[in-house]
């Protein structure tokens, strides 16, 4: 005792008073401690004789391990008298520290739940009697001990990963659950919720249906003023509100039980004002509501409950909005409104989108009422409500707002779209008052010859129009699931003068857009381009983008109903749509070549590039304008240099896949001949000339070299299936040269990063139209021996280069590590005879490697290199002799699993990828493996322990034939289950 509460001391103590060696030597004590064998005896005398808190908790910590690993050997009458002995104790030592007491409660929930595996819950019920006993006597400290007890059985019979492993097969875990949920859950819900009354002190009568949601309702409002027991409360209204399952036997219960939870809810929300903490709360209440309930189930409500559910829904789901918009301007850290608004978001979401169930005029004027709501929130007074902010107090975002706030926007797209007829008028005249007032304002400040600091009107304008072009990209189209898009030529109206005003305001939206694009360009004309925000322009370009998918020249086989005014404008065979393309593409090189040091403008006006050009409609009209050719001189004019690599291989892409649109080769021909051979030939002409030789390690050198293959990357990207084999040719003889930047520059990784993408984008987008290989590495059936494959030869060549370098370091960096074990596992399952011929060095260090990931990473290596192991023992044991060195290096694979497993070094979730492992390697070397289990067997000094762990491997291959294949490897493994089951509790003693 007085080693135990000296070490004890010495680990508590702070670092300055005690040496690393002495801490070293406590820590081994309590190492021993921990390996006592039958130790009940002993912890029963540290608790009862031991003042020091750290001591209690290592013996209560012992008992748990003790009972979980020597509960076979305790017998019943043993393992009652513990378990009331630990109840007994903890109720009478009211000053043991918390987590002292918490950890004995949970040897009590684990004994309790592990014996009645044995006694069908009988001890359980004795148990909760005393619990109650303790809960009614008014003792707010038996209270709380009474609730640890409860709180603690609830968990160890919750199947999840709180529930402590004590050694049950899963089989017994969920038996022992179902018949705890079936006896005696009941009777803890019905005293917690007698115990809630008491505290709340409900006054009359309730019906038992709805006691328990009222007295839920009543404890949150008693206790939400204290939010560390008010949001315990809240979320249980929360989890009530996702009640659903067999509880709920059919739908008229189901909108009975909805019925009662809604009056209450709504008694609630109408008595209080939702502070700021429990906006998340409540609404997550509406999203599970929502969920669980949907529309095609709320439509059975009474009409009046139908009208007060969307009411709330609504006056909710705008206060919120207005509560982000505030987080949002004073930068916020915990953005609680803004969370709690997403969410409403998606309960209207479920609410929209089933519009056969909701589409009546109180959805739409809902709908229409949060659309308003979100657009005055972003825009400035006198239309809005959004606070001016100095752009100086404006924090540096990661991420621009349209992607920020994607799922916002597409919902309030969702919204303005129920009623177009309101929403797209409106966005159209905002956006022309704002455009025309921009006008305005620049013409003053040119005028007048100010800076845009002396007129921050500009700010206002710029932010109102860059949060309209968000939320009109998002209102007049949006993208489906199958990678179309939906636009507003898709909406019903039924009046035939509706549907055209609609059509009118779509269409002056779009020309509204042009007028904005125009004002930008006058203004960059005279020399205000410095004024000008790149944050509205790149949200001009990505409005501009979905234009172009939906609207401009669209494939219109994808549309059941087309409007015949947006198609005269903008469809096939019409004027407007060749002028259209022609203007945007002169948008695109005007930006390119005046606003090239704005690289997030950059990037998006070279997506829209390439999304004008990604469709054989549109491509058949840009090949024929002017102002592709003045992009492509723009292009090779060697002025763009300072692009990112992204632009500058976006631009390149956008060009070559123009090439696709040409359906004569001869034009074909004509056009790479502008394209792609002046910078192919630029390229050669730089690795030819004596300069580079020299100078090769410049930075000027190596910054026109990452120019020229970002470009070949950029074609690369833009490759088709028409221009595959042209383009290949053209880059082939550079591919050649890239090899040998890769020897200059090998010290140079961004050089070295950059060739090796070329490489990796060659053969992602041009391999699947030059060969089929890649397509299939596997045979096709005839046999392996009569089918060789120059893809597998490839990899297996780049695997004798790749090997040596694969060092513990290099395997450390998580992406590499992942993407190596998945190249040989695949190579291993598709080619294992190839693998088995490597060469004994190059066999060493793969098999060296798999070690590693068995032992050294996380579950999804491991679980590669389980499949390595199995893929390519099962080839050794059909294929393989016992001579070859590939079958000796697999050997000691056998007893790292096993002891892998024994040792209980792998994670739960790798178990299956293990046990198939090993019943492949118990196949190749049985004999081994009967030599592994009785050397295993004879060092186990304790006789039972070695008859149980015999036992153990006996029933390990019962049934079970070692013959390496499918439906034996399946049998084997419900054995395996059983046997870790069965060998955990009392082979090792941690």
């Amino acid at each position: 005792m007085e080693q135990l509460e000296k070490a004890a001391q010495i680990l508590m103590a702070p670092p300055d008073l005690v040496t690393s060696e002495q801490r070293h030597e406590a820590e081994q004590v309590f190492l021993q401690l921990r390996n006592t064998k039958n130790p009940f005896n002993l912890c029963r005398q540290l608790l009862e004789t031991s003042q020091v808190d750290y001591l209690l908790f290592e013996a209560a910590t012992l008992l748990r391990v003790g009972v979980i690993r020597e509960w076979r050997d305790l017998s019943q009458e043993d393992s009652l008298q513990l378990r009331q002995y630990i109840v007994h104790y903890v109720v009478n030592r009211r000053t043991i520290p918390h987590y002292v007491r918490e950890t004995l409660v949970q040897v009590v929930g684990i004994m309790v739940k592990r014996g009645s595996v044995e006694d069908q819950g009988e001890d359980r019920g004795r148990l909760l009697t005393e619990v109650e006993q303790l809960v009614s006597s008014g003792d707010n400290t038996m209270r709380m001990i009474g609730c640890s007890i409860i709180s603690a059985l609830m968990q160890e019979y919750a199947v999840t990963v709180k529930s402590t492993d004590v050694g049950l097969t899963w089989e017994t875990h969920f038996k022992a659950k179902k018949q705890f949920e079936g006896t005696d859950l009941r009777r803890i819900f019905h005293f917690i919720v007698n115990l809630l009354g008491e505290v709340v002190k409900v006054e009359g009568k309730m019906n038992e249906e709805l006691s328990s949601l009222l007295l839920k309702l009543l404890l949150y409002w008693r206790v939400r003023g204290n939010w560390e027991l008010g949001h315990h409360a809240l979320n249980c209204l929360v989890q009530l509100a996702s009640l659903n399952g067999a509880v709920l036997i059919n739908r008229q219960v189901r909108i009975k039980y909805l019925t009662q939870y809604l009056e209450c809810l709504f008694s609630l929300l109408t008595s209080t004002q939702i502070s700021d903490s429990e906006a998340l709360g409540i609404s997550n209440i509406f999203r599970k509501l929502l969920l669980f309930f949907p529309p095609s189930v709320l439509v059975a409500l009474p009409e009046e409950m139908l009208r007060q559910l969307v009411e709330n829904l609504t006056a909710l789901t705008c206060k919120f909005a207005q509560g982000a918009a505030q987080e949002e301007m004073l930068d916020h850290e915990d953005q609680l409104y803004m969370e709690a608004f997403e969410q409403m978001l998606q309960s209207w979401a479920c609410i929209l989108q089933e519009g056969s169930s909701c589409n009546s005029s109180q959805v739409k004027q809902s709908a229409t009422l949060i659309f308003d709501t979100y657009l005055k929130c972003h825009l400035a007074p006198p239309e809005g409500s959004r606070v001016p902010v100095d752009a100086d107090e404006i924090s540096e975002t990661i991420q621009p707002d349209r992607i920020a706030f994607k799922e916002q926007l597409v919902l309030i797209g969702l919204c303005g779209r129920q009623a177009p007829e309101h929403s797209v008028p409106l966005l159209m005249q905002l956006m022309e008052d704002r455009i025309s007032r921009m006008r305005t304002q620049l013409t003053h400040i040119l005028s007048n010859n100010l800076t845009i600091a002396e007129n921050s009107q500009l700010d206002q304008l710029y932010e109102d129009i860059h949060w309209l072009l968000l939320i009109s990209g998002r209102t007049h189209n949006c993208y489906t699931k199958a990678g179309t898009t939906v636009d507003l030529r898709e909406i019903h109206v039924s009046e035939e003068s509706r549907r055209r005003e609609l059509e009118v305001s779509t269409a002056r939206m779009m020309s509204t857009v042009m007028r904005l694009c125009e004002t930008e360009s006058q203004a960059l004309k005279a020399n205000l381009g410095h004024l000008l925000s790149p944050e509205v322009s790149s949200s001009l370009m990505w409005f501009l983008r979905r234009f172009c998918l939906s609207y401009l020249l669209p494939n219109e086989s994808f549309y059941t109903e087309l409007s015949i005014a947006l198609t005269s404008a903008f469809g096939r065979d019409s004027e407007g749509a060749a002028w259209t393309l022609n203007y945007l593409l002169s948008v695109v090189e005007q930006t390119m070549r005046l606003r090239s040091s704005e690289p997030g403008l950059v990037e998006d006006t070279v997506n829209l590039l390439v999304t004008m050009v990604d469709s054989k409609e549109r491509g058949q009209h840009l090949v024929k304008t002017e102002g592709l050719m003045e992009l492509v001189k723009l292009q090779q004019s060697g002025t763009l240099s300072a692009l990112s690599s992204v632009a500058q291989r976006g631009l390149m892409q956008g060009l070559v896949m123009c090439a696709a649109a040409l359906g004569d080769t001869d034009a074909r021909t004509q056009f790479w001949t502008h394209v792609l051979d002046p910078p192919v030939a630029s390229f050669k002409q730089l690795m030819s000339s004596e300069t580079f030789t020299k100078q090769y390690q410049q930075e000027d050198m190596k910054k026109q070299v990452l120019f020229h293959i970002d470009n070949f990357i950029g074609a690369v990207q833009g490759c088709l299936m028409p221009t595959a084999q042209c383009l290949f040719s053209r880059l082939v003889g550079i591919l050649g040269d890239s090899v040998r930047l890769l020897d200059l520059y090998h010290n140079y990784p961004n050089v070295v990063e950059t060739v090796l993408e070329l490489f990796v984008e060659c053969g992602r987008r041009m391999l699947c139209y030059l060969t089929p290989d890649f397509i299939d590495l596997a045979p096709t059936g005839h046999g392996e021996d009569q089918e060789v494959v120059a893809a597998a030869d490839v990899c297996l060549f780049g695997l004798n280069i790749i090997m040596p370098l694969m060092s513990r370091e290099l395997l450390r960096l998580p992406t590499l590590c992942s993407h190596y074990f998945k190249m040989v596992t695949f190579i291993a399952e598709i080619y294992p005879s190839k693998v088995c011929q490597l060469p004994e060095d190059l066999m060493k260090n793969l098999l060296a490697s798999i070690e590693l990931g068995l032992t050294s990473f996380g579950a999804d290596v491991g679980t590669l290199s389980f499949d390595f192991l199995v893929v390519l023992g099962s080839y050794i044991h059909k294929n393989c002799g016992p001579e070859l060195p590939v079958r000796q290096g697999l050997r000691p694979f056998l007893k790292l699993v096993l002891d892998l497993i024994l040792s209980q070094q792998i994670n739960s979730d790798l178990l299956q990828a293990a046990s198939a492992a090993l019943y492949t390697l118990i196949c190749c070397f049985q004999a081994e493996y009967q030599e592994l289990v009785q050397s295993l067997l004879h060092s186990q000094t304790d006789q039972t322990t070695g008859q149980r762990l015999a036992e153990s491997f006996t029933q390990l291959t019962t049934n079970v034939e070692l013959t390496a294949d499918r439906m034996n490897r399946v049998k084997f493994r419900d054995n395996f289950e059983r046997f870790i089951a069965n060998v955990r509790g009392f082979l090792l003693v941690k």
